[in-house]
């Protein structure tokens, strides 16, 4: 049933078509605007700028080594349904639950953004039980079951190790990801849900060679993260990245003792090259899931109720 208020009532259209949510679902067409269960179909003016479906689109996976704040906000607000953000409470989950953090992660659930705890495994000198338990304090106190698992072997030999934790984390329902920072063996495949396979300064990338084998795996198995990559590289780097099959990227200028403690200052920009559909606007984003002309999505009433309010405050 059309609505013939909101029709007539072009503030109330304003807004509505002012509100870019972050989940979009699927396209309907139907008149207006209707509200089926938990959800709410929006019309989008035609004038509305509109999102491309694009199969070449990579995803972001930031390692966000920085202190819950503004950095922080300005990633959760930014990045899309998919991406991944990896948590570092204390070089690890730490003695005990940190209230800034749990409310960081409060925040970036709301957004459907994938959370990691990073655990770090020492090449698998570290005592499995110890790792594992963990594991369990970032479930217990964060309520975050997938992990980053890093300082990662790629010695075949050390497999069994790799694929015990893999274990342990899917029956939490979560998944992993390894970073040996290098190219592993390919039996690392079947233990991880990601694999880190260049961790490095821009300035090494060009030259680092890939076997055949990583053609013959999904693109969304593997990640590159590469720091100390001047502006001037940043296309170069993400066209790179794509030839060479990772299917998720972190790229960066920052670089020092920590190459993670801050988002790069072509943030921004960086997002727009990874997916050419991307949009963003009132920071809120959206994912590239949109057909080109389309005049309906379908968004969570959260979402819509959240955004109409951060837009009524400003």
């Amino acid at each position: 049933m059309e609505d013939k208020n909101i029709q007539n009532d072009p503030g109330r259209s304003k807004l509505l078509m002012s509100i870019l949510l972050k989940e979009i679902v699927f396209l309907v067409i139907v008149p207006a605007i209707i509200i089926i269960s938990s959800h709410i179909i929006v019309r989008v003016s035609e004038s509305s700028p509109t999102i491309p479906i694009s199969a070449e689109c990579q995803r972001v996976i930031v390692p966000a080594y920085f202190y819950p704040g503004d950095i922080w906000d300005r990633a959760i607000s930014t990045l899309s349904k998919g991406d991944i953000a990896i948590f570092n409470p204390a070089s690890g989950a730490g003695k005990e639950v940190n209230k800034d953090y749990s409310e960081m992660i409060r925040k970036a659930k709301r957004k459907d953004l994938d959370l990691l705890g990073y655990v770090y495994v020492d090449y698998n000198k570290r005592d499995i039980d110890s790792v594992k338990a963990e594991i369990d304090n970032y479930f217990d106190w964060y309520g975050v079951s997938s992990i980053f698992l890093d300082g990662v072997s790629s010695d075949k030999d050390d497999i069994v190790y790799y694929s015990d934790l893999y274990s342990y984390i899917r029956s939490r329902g979560g998944r992993t990801v390894l970073n040996p920072g290098t190219i592993p063996d390919e039996e690392y495949m079947a233990a991880a849900d990601q694999v880190i396979v260049t961790e490095g300064k821009y300035a090494d990338y060009p030259k680092r060679e890939f076997p055949e084998w990583i053609s013959r795996y999904p693109s969304d198995k593997f990640a590159h993260l590469i720091y100390e990559t001047p502006k001037e590289s940043l296309s170069q780097a993400i066209s790179s990245a794509k030839s060479r099959n990772a299917g998720y990227i972190y790229i960066t200028d920052d670089g020092g003792s920590n190459a993670w403690d801050t988002l790069p200052t072509y943030w921004q920009e960086e997002l727009s090259l990874k997916c050419p559909g991307y949009k963003k606007t009132d920071d809120v984003s959206i994912g590239a899931r949109v057909v080109s002309g389309a005049r309906y999505v379908v968004a969570s009433w959260e979402d819509l109720t959240e955004s109409a309010g951060n837009i009524l405050r400003r």
